[in-house]
């Protein structure tokens, strides 16, 4: 029995192994996974050894690993010697795929499916040839007929199974999704960032006031630093004033803005301040934001803005928007948070050249990429720049792009967003949709209501960063449960009837939008009494609030 499990183990990472040869074979194949943390391994610099892709190791390994076990099945005086050659091989495979899952943890902060199982596999039948070799069974009968039918029936399902997820993706790449009428999405005047000759062209259209456009926006601006050059950046207006109230004018305060070139960095004010949208939008801007307080007043008013932005929301209804964030990449369609890999991948389709996320040595946190949507905007590692190259120039005015804050600061520790690299982002993030039922965003509470919840115990807290950073510090009695996992499925231990509070880290400029977007999928599932504390985790520290590990 044992030596049929250890076959079944390895046809299993055998399958993984395939699969993953596969994929690795072209950086545009897309893959089947929970999240995208494959996609995030797969564009690492880890991916490759040698110059070939990893997984090619492991087909090897997993390869050898069976036929060893089919040697050992024929008659033999030496079943124990083989068993001891199959464990010394095994247990160079756990060594192996145990650093290889350090990395995943540890340095590139994202976990592929497919690695892990393949790593259970080899991990598997290592334990089982190490109970083998050291108490051999009592039966010594030969078992290689078993042992040949164990393998027929994993060809005869695993074969097509295989195929058919290749099958499925590459129908995918056969159809890239690309609209018939492109003058549709750029206009003229449309914002932009980067060289007009870019070899990409992503085209973005927003809403101001939807948390997973705030999200999208991390990545956004990083994409803006780190391909500075390779690739022309498009915003384009979608407020949906159906279901966001200050969506619409805060599309009027960024056009207006745009009239005097400081379209950029007011739109990074905007997101910034998301929270609190209806104020920001409603306080007059002037010399400290680079405007002409007189001219803005006046645009702000001027209904030829407003025509402007509803002719962005026709042309992106025509396009087939029903929700935002929604990007196009060189046409391709993309409905949701853009992810690194989707910019690499489109890239060096493109003729561009990719650049690899520099390692940090952030903490590990939640193994998928969604985990990480919380925290604050990831930056390249260049040196710092206030303005943009001089090729990034706004479309409307001719005149240099200048961002409200400094591009490539260094990543602090704390910043769990890096844990993924430069402009990694959550594609399971909800977009907002035109159809969606207006739910207002959860209220607001600070750190003194929080301190009542705790110590009342009347409320319960989720702590929506990853796992490795909530394992480093949060609030007594608080749950850790990511976006990414709501998505999946509410957890049925959470009651409607008690009142929920979501926080993340927190901070000066902190805009609550995963905390936000977590709290509005609980609240249109029917939980009543849903809330955001706003200072976060930042804020009950400098108050004095006890952390537990």
């Amino acid at each position: 029995m044992r030596k049929a499990l250890a076959m079944f183990a390895a046809l299993v990472g055998l399958f993984a192994s395939s699969y993953l040869t596969w994929a690795y074979t072209s950086s545009t194949h897309r893959m089947v996974c929970m999240g995208t943390g494959c996609d995030e391994v797969r564009a690492s610099k880890y991916a490759h050894l040698f110059g070939l892709p990893l997984p090619v190791f492991g087909l090897a390994f997993y390869a050898l690993l069976i036929a060893l076990i089919l040697l050992e099945a024929r008659p033999s005086r030496h079943s124990v010697g083989m068993w001891r050659l199959i464990l010394a091989l095994g247990a160079w495979g756990v060594l192996f795929s145990g650093w290889l899952t350090y990395l995943e943890g540890f340095v590139i902060h994202a976990w592929c499916d497919w690695c892990v199982t393949q790593a259970i596999g080899g991990a598997v039948a290592f334990l089982l040839a190490l109970t083998i070799a050291i108490r051999p069974p009592k039966k010594t009968r030969p078992a290689l007929g078993s042992q040949l039918a164990l393998v027929a029936v994993a060809v005869l399902i695993g074969a097509p199974a295989l195929l058919a997820i290749i099958h499925r993706e590459s129908s995918h790449e056969q159809d890239p999704g690309r609209i018939a009428d492109s003058s549709l999405l750029i206009r003229s005047d449309s914002h932009a960032a980067g060289p007009k000759n870019a070899p990409l062209v992503i085209v973005e259209f927003a809403d101001f006031q939807c948390p997973s456009c705030a999200v999208a926006e991390r990545t956004g601006e990083t994409v803006r630093a780190q391909y500075a050059g390779q690739v022309r950046f498009i915003f384009r207006q979608f407020p949906l004033e159906k279901v966001h109230q200050s969506a619409m004018r805060a599309a009027i305060v960024s056009e207006c803005a745009a009239e005097q070139g400081r379209f950029w960095p007011v739109m990074e004010s905007l997101y910034a301040h998301q929270s609190e949208l209806g104020k920001a939008v409603q306080k007059k801007y002037g010399p400290e934001d680079g405007l002409d307080e007189a001219k803005f007043s006046a645009c702000v008013q001027d209904p030829h803005i407003v025509q402007r932005i509803r002719r962005d929301q026709a042309d992106g209804r025509a396009l087939g928007i029903d929700a935002t964030p929604t990007f196009f990449l060189n046409g391709k369609k993309i409905v949701g948070v853009l992810s690194l890999f989707d910019v690499q991948a489109a890239l060096k389709a493109s003729g561009g050249k990719p650049v690899q996320a520099a390692a940090t040595s952030t903490p590990a946190t939640n193994p998928t990429v969604a985990a990480v949507a919380q925290a604050k905007p990831a930056k390249s590692a260049s040196p710092q720049r206030s303005h943009a190259s001089a090729a990034d120039t706004d479309s409307r005015t001719g005149t240099p792009l200048a961002f409200s804050k400094p591009l490539g600061q260094e990543i602090k520790e704390s910043d769990p967003f890096a844990q993924l690299g430069p402009g990694a982002a959550p594609s399971a993030i909800v977009p907002c949709g035109v159809n969606e039922t207006s739910v207002q965003d959860p209220p607001m509470i600070h750190v003194a209501d929080a301190r009542k919840l705790v110590e009342s115990g009347s409320a319960i807290f989720i702590d929506v960063r990853g796992s490795g950073a909530f394992k480093e510090g949060h609030i007594p009695s608080a749950r850790n449960v990511t976006l990414d996992q709501l998505e999946q499925g509410i957890p049925a231990s959470l009651p409607k009837d008690k009142a929920i509070v979501f926080y993340e880290a927190g901070g000066a400029d902190e805009s609550c939008a995963t905390s936000r977007t977590a709290g509005r999928i609980l609240m249109q599932s029917g939980f009543k009494d849903v809330r955001v504390f706003k200072e976060g985790l930042e804020g009950w520290k400098k108050e004095g609030g006890i952390l537990t590990k």
